[in-house]
């Protein structure tokens, strides 16, 4: 694997766990967090390997 991948599971792991651990207006701020933070990786990698073409 590569170090994305591992950047985006322990991103996953970390929210994950984070969300478990709260509740209420807490919780939907980190849900909101892990998904923006998932995009932004996820749009990064996708520029990145377009760059290199």
């Amino acid at each position: 694997m590569t170090l994305n991948n591992w950047l985006i599971l322990l991103c996953c792991a970390v929210l994950i766990a984070a969300s478990l651990l709260t509740s209420g207006l807490t919780r939907a701020l980190i849900d909101l967090g892990a998904f923006s933070c998932l995009l932004s990786l996820i749009i990064w990698r996708h520029l990145t390997k377009k760059q290199r073409r």
